[in-house]
């Protein structure tokens, strides 16, 4: 038996003494025997980190693996979950899943239908609404909802919904989304607003200017401290391949 072979047995054994321990359901100790490996690493994952509910890098990673063992396996449990009670909070948590699987149309059905009663005007379900209708490419019903959306919430403000207004004006060829870009470029905590404000100039002939942003946002990230050019990576990655494209 090799060395790894050896360490994975140990492992596998202490976690199901801890689940024995700790008097864990049943099912997590058939869990660790019956699929090694990634049976320890769900039980690490869902019951040894005790940080995991406040964590999103530990439910990212949850997420991932579970994912890799059983697509859908969270969707079908949020449907199970509506279907036992229909209330706001488990027709919001369908319909994120339903964003993840990119049935949006399903995702814009149970958004709506949680716009009821007290969350009729809540700023945080017409957002999520807006980018179901916005995946879907129903431009000025994104509009529409995200106009709805400031003037019954005067003062909710969300960078992200400040871009997608963009880029739904853009969308919809309004010249307004120019004085849009020009306030995220000052307000946007990242390089994602710069890269399609740059994008944006370059499909209007603005090369000079989209040159100028793509290569501020290469300048930034690169002064940037590494967590954040970790972040910003896909947009630095998209802003030097315009560039070479021009070379």
């Amino acid at each position: 038996m090799s060395l790894l072979a050896i360490l994975s047995f140990l492992v596998q054994l202490g976690l199901a003494m801890h689940c024995i321990r700790t008097k864990r359901d049943k099912s997590w100790l058939y869990t660790i025997l019956f699929l090694p490996g990634i049976g320890s690493i769900l039980y690490i994952l869902t019951q040894l980190l005790p940080d995991l509910r406040g964590n999103p890098q530990a439910q990212k990673a949850m997420k991932t693996v579970t994912d890799a063992i059983d697509p859908g396996a969270e969707l079908r449990a949020r449907i199970e979950d509506l279907k036992t009670s229909d209330n706001v909070h488990n027709r919001l948590a369908l319909a994120d899943e339903c964003m993840e699987a990119e049935l949006y149309a399903e995702a814009e059905e149970l958004y709506s239908g949680a716009l009821k009663g007290q969350d009729a005007t809540d700023p945080f379900i017409q957002l999520k609404l807006a980018k179901a209708l916005f995946a879907q490419e129903l431009w000025a019903p994104t509009k529409a909802r995200l106009d709805s959306l400031i003037e019954a919430n005067p003062d909710f403000r969300s960078p992200d919904g400040h871009l997608l207004y963009a880029r739904t004006l853009e969308a919809l060829h309004d010249p307004s989304v120019v004085d849009e870009y020009d306030v995220l470029l000052e307000s946007y905590p990242g390089e994602e607003a710069r890269v399609r404000y740059a994008q944006y100039l370059e499909n209007a002939g603005e090369h000079d200017k989209a040159d100028a942003l793509f290569r501020e946002v290469i300048d930034r990230a690169g002064r940037a401290p590494e967590y954040y050019q970790t972040a910003q990576v896909e947009w630095v990655t998209i802003a030097e391949q315009a560039l070479k494209k021009k070379v």
